[in-house]
């Protein structure tokens, strides 16, 4: 009986070890929102990007909403370290492209909108890492 504790004892520590590592934060994945209702207009306003991967792949489910929330839009993310890229199409004539870094507190960035004839560049409010705005409200 002796004999079997060390091999019992190592087998759980490389199996909680394993489960450690699979439970590491990835850089740059995470839920990111500023997404709040106002009680005075009865509108719900901001942004919520939900990062993920898988295999290797970056993945963004993207939804904004001003007065209203848009269809929720998944789109592939280039993500190197803490910076993320990604581009939405919100229509026939109309991309966005949002372009940041993500940190412990959450993301900040640019979102470049292009239109026929027109390119704005906003600054983006401080998307801060919580849970979803629909989560938290139930």
């Amino acid at each position: 009986m002796n004999l079997l504790k060390p091999t019992v004892t190592t087998l759980f520590m490389a199996s909680t070890l394993g489960f450690a590592n699979a439970a590491q934060i990835i850089p740059g994945t995470g839920i990111l929102s500023d997404l709040c209702y106002n009680k005075e207009g009865g509108d719900l306003l901001g942004m919520e990007i939900h990062i993920t991967e898988s295999h290797g792949l970056y993945n963004a489910a993207v939804q904004v909403a001003e007065g209203e929330p848009s269809t929720l839009v998944t789109v592939p993310v280039a993500v190197i370290g803490n910076q993320v890229t990604f581009t939405v199409v919100a229509g026939p004539d109309e991309t966005g492209r949002y372009a940041g870094r993500v940190t412990r507190a959450g993301f900040v960035g640019t979102c470049t909108v292009t239109t026929p004839g027109q390119t704005v560049i906003n600054r983006l409010r401080l998307l801060r890492k919580k849970k979803s705005y629909w989560k938290a409200r139930n």
